[in-house]
């Protein structure tokens, strides 16, 4: 096809450079015209055929893979009691066989080789869908080119932690969200050096975070918080704050860390913009604190502890206001937050501080005047009508018994 098209393309100028030739050899312009049209069909013919053909190609995923995505989706219904329909996930009912897995809802593909690359799926609110181990193990086997795993809200208590290990150093990003994993933390984590994104809060992972977690370099997001038994070494928590230098977000809520000392916190990288560490356990002094040169905005909070910081602490954050900055803070932004010093049990000092003899004689003082004037405008409006019959009813009970008792008095002294 595309040497006649070449011929004709020859071939063609010559006729339209020379119209007596034109004529003489019996082409009307409406033949030219549908001729030039057969040639542009055939050429959009010709390409749409061969990206089809690339596309159709590009796509289909191996065999094995699919076999292994099918066998993963069957794992969901493990539990007799569960019927048909709560074995059924939205996301999964797309996955057939006989077709291009790489279409599946929540499975994404390499463009290029059809591998399997990534698998997004989430549990809903039913107990039954659960992950067996052998199929959880099957998958990771088969899967050897996946970079990201996203699995929330899915039963994953029977999978050991360690099985993750069998997951592709490829990987980018592991996301287990709430999935009920129990037993130690990988004792060893290095070999996933791309690793940029690790989530896995919400689980029951107990152990302590090995050192070797701080040799992600590529790490810009941990999240293992509400791991209640959990703990982290100082040595562990300084290489991470240290040696990750593209660390974004680190957040270990929960996580036990009694031995950390604050001064650790001195090291954190300027690139973190989110620090998480509540219910850790935290004991010290906290240090000189450094946040320059993010992108902080607003007012800076107030009291003892922020009072102390300098300028230096909070420099190349143009969006900040309020002491010590120079630039001040407008009406309408909020206003500094100021800790509270009350405890429970300690009356005295809450007394102390704002609430003694001055505050008292005030709320009393207000509570006369306030009273007095509400009973003149009740009396002289005559309103509540109900209120004034039973203030009178009262007066009127109280002047007979003081009548009554006069009476019986002046009896006795005669």
């Amino acid at each position: 096809m595309r040497i006649f098209i070449s011929h004709l393309s020859l071939n063609t100028p010559n006729i339209l450079s020379n119209p007596v030739r034109q004529a003489n050899m019996g082409f009307s312009p409406l033949s030219l015209s549908q001729f030039l049209s057969s040639i542009l069909f055939l050429l959009h013919f010709h390409t749409t055929i061969s990206s089809s053909n690339y596309s159709s190609s590009s796509h289909f995923c191996a065999p094995d893979q699919s076999l292994s995505l099918l066998q993963f989706k069957e794992s969901f219904c493990i539990s007799s009691s569960a019927s048909s329909e709560d074995c059924q996930h939205p996301m999964t009912e797309s996955w057939k066989e006989g077709t291009d897995c790489c279409l599946w809802d929540g499975v994404s593909c390499d463009l290029e080789t059809g591998h399997v690359t990534g698998l997004y799926l989430s549990g809903n609110e039913n107990d039954y869908l659960s992950l067996e181990p052998i199929s959880f193990d099957k998958l990771v086997q088969n899967l050897t080119q996946l970079r990201e795993l996203y699995l929330s809200s899915i039963d994953m208590s029977l999978v050991s932690p360690n099985s993750l290990m069998n997951l592709s150093s490829s990987l980018s990003s592991l996301v287990l969200y709430s999935c009920g994993l129990q037993g130690k933390f990988p004792s060893s984590v290095r070999k996933f050096k791309h690793l940029q994104l690790l989530d896995l809060r919400f689980n029951n992972l107990t152990g302590s975070i090995p050192d070797d977690l701080g040799q992600l370099t590529e790490l810009y997001s941990i999240d293992l918080s509400f791991n209640d038994y959990l703990s982290v070494e100082p040595s562990s928590f300084d290489k991470i704050i240290q040696n990750l230098t593209k660390l974004g977000g680190l957040r270990l809520g929960y996580v036990n860390m009694p031995l950390v000392t604050p001064n650790s916190l001195a090291n954190l990288s300027s690139s973190l913009s989110a620090l998480g560490l509540w219910n850790c356990g935290l004991k010290g002094k906290l240090p000189v604190l450094n946040l320059s040169h993010n992108r902080l905005e607003g007012p800076i909070p107030g009291g003892k502890q922020f009072n102390t910081f300098n300028a230096d602490s909070f420099e190349g954050n143009l969006g900040l206001c309020g002491f010590p900055m120079p630039k001040e803070c407008n009406s309408d932004e909020a206003p500094p937050l100021q800790p509270s010093d009350f405890h429970d049990g300690d009356d005295s000092k809450f007394f102390e501080e704002g609430f003694g003899w001055k505050a008292v004689a005030i709320g009393y003082g207000s509570g006369f005047v306030f009273g007095v004037t509400m009973g003149y405008v009740v009396f002289r409006t005559r309103k509540p009508a109900w209120f004034l019959k039973v203030v009178e009813d009262l007066w009127n009970l109280k002047a007979r018994r003081t009548k009554k008792n006069a009476r019986r008095n002046g009896a006795r002294r005669n």
